[in-house]
């Protein structure tokens, strides 16, 4: 007695436990051009109607044969096929195809009358138009309000309010050639045996997996970027900060050559009681110099002086020589730079003394402004600066 209450409640769990879909209309639909009328007729549109369950399975049929079978239920579409009195969702593997379902909720939210009346196979029919906003495109919807065939309902999102049941006899999209327009329909008794919201559920979450599988390699993809980023900026500062260091090492030794070729006429050198020449003690004082206009001696000099021969050749020119630098105060210093370099290369102009330490510290001076600022410069000032350095003679 127990093993046959076991086998009923066994069987009763099957047999009651399966949902069903009840198909009660078959609505064939044709593909007709706007302007001439003519139908293409390598192409059938043939749709099951359940008006209960507000479900619409629509198969698309080409003159090969081949079918595709979409399935329209709470203002969104999937993919499905039809197999043996079975429903199967097409399961997406990529994120871009997944979508939990085409939207086409905007359609039945967006319906509105244009009060405008025209007969569509002898049935009058109201003309309606939406907006589908995710796509920009605007639609003519022709329904047959209050009809027994009810295929709007299946536009209708899961929480909306009824706004118009009946039967969809005609659908166009603004600037399409095309109509697609209802050639016929008749009753039809076809039960399935499918749970949809089951399946619908079950399509949706393995699409919102592919989604967050699909937005972690993203985050991913963005975190090494970043990282690739931050490498390349990284060696780009090192090779701005090679070329900043050989820059400067090229001018210091034109610096340094010059003041060895220096012979300054001054005071008379002092001497020590034990005949070994006076050396002046050295006072670092080039840091705390102000940045003024630059005071070069070759500014006192003629055009004709025969001094200009014994100098740089850009020293007669200076002012044509310099680049023009969006950083104005970077361009005076690199005046005063290349300028007093000018001036270490005369031993004396008419009966005046070059003043050689003081010079110097100018050009200690300017350098290091040169290695404090030269990062901050825009690159265009960079490489005009790295040019002028390298025509420096």
């Amino acid at each position: 007695m127990k093993k046959l209450f076991l086998l009923f409640v066994f069987v009763s769990s099957f047999v009651f436990g399966q949902k069903s879909i009840h198909f009660d209309y078959e609505v064939e639909y044709q593909l007709i051009n706007k302007k001439t009328g003519e139908i293409k007729e390598d192409i059938a549109f043939k749709s099951l109607v359940s008006s209960k369950n507000g479900v619409n399975i629509m198969s698309i049929i080409g003159n090969n044969y081949y079918t595709y079978e979409y399935l329209f239920y709470r203002g969104r579409i999937y993919m499905i096929k039809t197999f043996f009195n079975n429903i199967n969702f097409y399961k997406p593997k990529r994120y871009y195809s997944r979508k939990k379902g085409d939207v086409i909720e905007d359609i039945y939210e967006n319906l509105v009358s244009l009060h405008q009346s025209e007969k569509v196979q002898n049935i009058n029919c109201e003309i309606f138009t939406s907006f589908i906003e995710k796509k920009n495109e605007k639609v003519k919807i022709w329904i047959a309000k209050n009809h027994s065939v009810n295929n709007v309902l299946s536009f209708k999102p899961k929480n909306a309010k009824d706004k118009i049941k009946g039967l969809i006899t005609r659908f166009e999209i603004d600037g399409e050639n095309e109509a697609l327009v209802m050639k016929s329909y008749q009753p039809i008794d076809v039960k399935v045996n499918f749970d949809l919201d089951k399946e619908v559920k079950k399509y949706n979450e393995n699409a919102t997996r592919l989604e967050e599988e699909y937005l972690q390699r993203q985050k991913e993809r963005e975190k090494r970027r970043e990282e690739e980023r931050r490498e390349e900026e990284r060696r780009e500062k090192e090779r701005r900060e090679k070329e900043r260091k050989k820059a400067i090492e090229q001018t210091v030794e034109s610096a340094t050559d010059a003041v060895e070729q220096v012979a300054v006429k001054g005071k008379p050198i002092k001497k020590y009681k034990t005949g070994v020449q006076n050396v002046f003690p050295y006072k670092s004082k080039y840091k705390k110099r102000k940045s003024n206009s630059p005071n070069l001696a070759i500014d006192n000099l003629n055009k004709n002086n025969s001094y200009w021969q014994q100098i740089p050749t850009y020293c007669k020119k200076i002012d044509q020589e310099l680049p023009h630098l969006k950083n104005k105060t970077y361009q005076k210093e690199l005046k005063n730079y290349a300028g007093q370099i000018c001036d270490l290369y005369m031993h004396s102009v008419g009966s005046k003394t070059i003043d050689v330490r003081g010079t110097i510290d100018e050009i200690r001076r300017s350098d290091l402004y040169f290695q404090n600022h030269y990062e901050k410069l825009k690159k265009s000032d960079q490489r005009k600066v790295k040019k002028f350095f390298n025509n420096l003679d």
